[in-house]
């Protein structure tokens, strides 16, 4: 929502305003309101004049700070936008104070948070989405750093507990952390912004990640752990080599990357459901998760890694393995959706 705040007289900011469009289109006409008003208003009065006002006109720099302390007391997350001395105290005083670079005094400029280069309003609006599209992809590569260091963890405790030969050996573990984690950083770095991005209200200044956020990949790790596992006794229960199980292991767990990477970077969405386009960098992830698999299995390489090729049945037991990872916490994705929907539905009914 904007409101004008103006030292004109009113019917000049009434003029601009109109000429703006800043009058919301379910009001009928423009609600203006002038410094004196907001002076001799109590504060139960202001909140309800602020709620309602799209323009205020003859302003004092006492009273546009009176304003942005009367919609943060409301809860609002409040961007104030200035130029002048007489803007600085309320550019302190909002949570983003926002002043002008060419234009600006350096009074205004040093109390502010953020300084349009171009004094472009809408650049505000390029730099909001830019700064939630930076802050979804560090959730999500987040979300992929615990999903796939999970199973690396709980595999290497696991798997000799259980009596089973050893499945991973730290040559696998060089490359995973050494040229595969470093590929897949970049297909975070460089994802767009979400559909729904610029739809969403502003996050609370205190929050970083919720506890769904990061209940998900624990899940999707989980799941991927716990069909390595099984799959591994599978193969060593069939009188495989440690070698041939290794293998099996290994490529399960190089294979699922990519999967991996779709439902961290699907976040709240269902992969099913996700439109976003495939970048050049995923793919190029993609391949060199493949190359790996082949060197792995077809070359001398494999020996560096401790394991060998396994047999064609082995195949099968990796997509079913991989499948289970992702369709699982797209299953509980639906879980907590539906929880969701309930409780709301809960509150809205004891409220009415």
């Amino acid at each position: 929502r904007v409101v004008m705040i103006t030292g004109d007289y009113p019917a000049t900011a009434n003029a601009i305003a109109n000429e703006l469009g800043i009058r919301s289109s379910s009001k009928s006409r423009l609600i203006i309101h002038t410094g004196d008003e907001i002076e001799n208003a109590s504060k139960s009065e202001l909140d309800s004049m602020v709620r309602s006002t799209d323009v205020f006109a003859r302003t004092r720099p006492i009273e546009k700070q009176l304003l942005v302390e009367s919609l943060k007391r409301q809860g609002e997350i409040v961007a104030m936008t200035g130029d002048g001395v007489n803007d600085a105290a309320a550019l302190k005083s909002a949570h983003i104070g926002i002043a002008m670079g060419k234009r600006g005094t350096e009074v205004a400029r040093e109390s502010a948070t953020m300084v349009l280069l171009d004094d472009n309003f809408s650049s505000i609006v390029s730099a909001t989405r830019n700064g939630r599209r930076i802050y979804d992809n560090l959730t999500h590569a987040f979300a992929y750093l615990i999903a796939v260091h999970l199973p690396l963890v709980l595999l290497a405790f696991t798997i000799p507990l259980l009596g089973l030969p050893l499945l991973l050996v730290p040559m696998q573990l060089i490359v995973f952390e050494v040229l595969l984690h470093p590929i897949v950083a970049l297909v975070f770095e460089v994802e767009p912004a979400d559909p729904d991005i610029m739809n969403r209200p502003p996050r609370p200044s205190q929050y970083a990640l919720s506890w769904n956020s990061l209940l998900r990949p624990v899940v999707l790790g989980t799941a991927l752990s716990v069909s390595i596992i099984v799959i591994f006794m599978i193969a060593n229960n069939w009188g495989w080599t440690e070698e041939q199980s290794r293998g099996l292991g290994f490529v399960t767990l190089l294979l699922a990357q990519p999967f991996m990477i779709l439902a961290t970077r699907a976040g709240s969405f269902h992969i099913w459901n996700f439109r976003r386009k495939l970048t050049k960098e995923f793919i190029g992830a993609t391949v060199a998760v493949f190359a790996t698999v082949i060197l792995a299995l077809e070359t001398s390489f494999g020996k560096i890694l401790n394991l060998t090729t396994f047999p064609t049945i082995g195949w099968f037991l990796l997509m079913i393995a991989i499948a289970s990872t992702v369709l699982i916490p797209e299953f509980f994705k639906s879980g907590v959706s539906l929880l969701k929907s309930k409780n709301e539905y809960q509150i809205n009914r004891a409220e009415k």
